[in-house]
C-alpha cells in the first residue's frame, strides 16, 4: 500500500512538472495523487527529494536503454553503438520530461546531482565496453 502511494505521488509529481513547466507545489501533487501532503513528505522528505525521485525515475530506464547489449567484434560493436546512441536519442525525444530536464529543471541542484550520478555510471560502463 505504501509503495502504491509513493508511486502515485511520483507519477503525480512528474505530471505536475510537465503541466507547469517545471514548477511543482507539494499540495498540488498530493491532490493529484489522492494523498495527503504529509504522505508526500513522509515518502520523499522534501520538495527537492520528490523532484530528485522524479529525475531518478527518468534516468533509471535510460540507463537500461544505454547499457543494453553490445557486440564483441569490431563491425558489430560499431553498429551496436550507433543503435545504442539512437535508442538514447529516441528516449529523450519520446519522454515528456526530457525537455524540462535539459532546460528549466536542469539548473536545479538536486537534478544536477542525480544527472551526475547517472552519467558517471554510464561513463564507467562505456569505459568497460
Amino acid at each position: 500500500m505504501a509503495k502504491d502511494t509513493a508511486e502515485r505521488l511520483l507519477k503525480a509529481a512528474q505530471d505536475e512538472l510537465i503541466a507547469h513547466d517545471g514548477q511543482l507545489e507539494i499540495g498540488a501533487v498530493a491532490k493529484r495523487a489522492g494523498a495527503s501532503v504529509g504522505l508526500a513528505y513522509h515518502h520523499f522528505g522534501s520538495k527537492a527529494g520528490l523532484i530528485a525521485a522524479v529525475v531518478e525515475s527518468f534516468y533509471h530506464p535510460l540507463r537500461e536503454v544505454m547499457m543494453g547489449p553490445s557486440g564483441t567484434d569490431t563491425e558489430s560493436w560499431a553498429r551496436d553503438e550507433r543503435n545504442r546512441f539512437g535508442r538514447m536519442v529516441d528516449y529523450y525525444f519520446d519522454h515528456p520530461l526530457a525537455p524540462l530536464l535539459v532546460g528549466r529543471l536542469g539548473r536545479e541542484p538536486a537534478v544536477i546531482d542525480m544527472e551526475r550520478e547517472h552519467l558517471d555510471a554510464l561513463l564507467s560502463e562505456g569505459a568497460r565496453n
